[in-house]
């Protein structure tokens, strides 16, 4: 009997100190699939990666304090319900694309600013220096929603369309292109001459195929994940937007750690952003062959081309954004200068 009581007495302290080892939940919901398929390739999507990264990493620096609750497709629900629910608490984290965050903070629309970032190492340079830090400061001040983790999404946006190549301004008019509910996208296909239609992604290929969008905006991996590719004859590589993903956390969850812990946390929080650029770009390059052997064809403008793109669809979009009562005017002119110093710097 004294030998039962002493096993259970052993086996109580280790389940005690199992469990005292996971401190914290971070429960966090996402609406990408574990897996990018590309022909053959089944691929780590930007999100999974970030996420496990964010996972690794935490849970390295604490000890394995943290139960990383992976809730990916979408089971709790949309990008916008999900952020709904870290709101109010419910969830630790969600993984939207940036645009989706304009509904609760329209000051981050200014990262929309078409042609902004020529390369993705300004726009992280930008996005984990001063101005980035300063913006998602803000954000979980004014929102209670902080930018834990930013990332390419699959990277640069670009335009495709089933009526023509489109090689200069010209082409852009009067194709009818899909955007997100983003007023931001939106002002840049009117801008350059389009008729910016919004349709969710999941109708997307249905619109396509009927007939009631010419053409969309999205990066090559995000194409194929709609496989878009089998409803588009054209591609064109301008790079109007980088397109950018999060992790978003509850503030007064991240306030509520201690501060080490806290301190922990954006490391790896760093980390995950690192880790989802580096798959974006490694699945935009195979995306982009595989593109081109479904028989897109695929047109990149020249840099006087798209200097053209740029001049045209820039200034209309900054004019709009800097008489949209809502969006911080100093913002914008704090981010143009950011870039500038950015490139500079990095010799660019």
């Amino acid at each position: 009997m004294k030998r039962l009581l002493a096993l259970v007495f052993v086996f109580l302290v280790i389940f005690s100190v199992i469990v005292s080892a996971q401190d914290y939940t971070f429960m966090v919901a996402f609406t990408d699939p574990p897996r990018l398929n590309i022909g053959e390739e089944k691929l780590i999507h930007v999100t999974p990666a970030a996420v496990n990264a964010f996972e690794d990493a935490i849970n390295r620096l604490t000890g394995g304090k943290f139960d990383v609750q992976f809730k990916p497709n979408g089971v709790l629900g949309s990008q916008v319900e999900t952020i709904d629910q870290v709101e109010a608490g419910i969830i630790e984290a969600t993984t939207p694309a940036v645009p989706a965050l304009a509904g609760y903070f329209p000051d981050i629309q200014v990262l929309s600013i078409p042609y902004l970032f020529d390369n993705p190492a300004i726009a992280w340079e930008v996005l984990d220096g001063e101005f980035g830090q300063s913006l998602f400061n803000k954000m979980a001040k004014e929102t209670g929603l902080r930018i834990l983790a930013i990332y390419d999404n699959g990277g640069y946006r670009n335009f495709s369309n089933n009526v023509r190549p489109i090689k200069g301004i010209e082409d852009m008019k009067g194709l009818k292109i899909r955007t997100m509910e983003s007023p931001a996208q939106m002002e840049v296909v009117e801008a350059l001459g389009g008729s910016p239609t919004p349709v969710a992604f999941s109708e997307l290929y249905t619109a396509l195929q009927t007939g009631v969008v010419d053409g969309q905006e999205n990066s090559p991996a995000t194409v194929i994940s709609g496989s878009l590719q089998e409803v588009q004859k054209y591609y064109t590589i301008d790079q109007h937007t980088l397109s950018l993903a999060a992790i978003v956390v509850n503030e007064g969850w991240y306030q509520g750690l201690p501060a080490d812990i806290r301190a922990k946390v954006k490391v790896a929080g760093y980390v995950a952003s690192v880790a989802g650029r580096g798959a974006a770009y490694s699945n935009n390059k195979i995306a982009m062959k595989f593109l081109e052997d479904s028989g897109v064809e695929i047109y990149s403008p020249t840099p006087e081309e798209r200097s053209e793109f740029r001049q045209v669809a820039q200034r209309p979009v900054i004019q709009w954004m800097r008489s949209e009562d809502k969006i911080d005017n100093n913002l914008i002119d704090e981010l143009l200068e950011a870039v500038d110093i950015a490139t500079n710097k990095l010799g660019l």
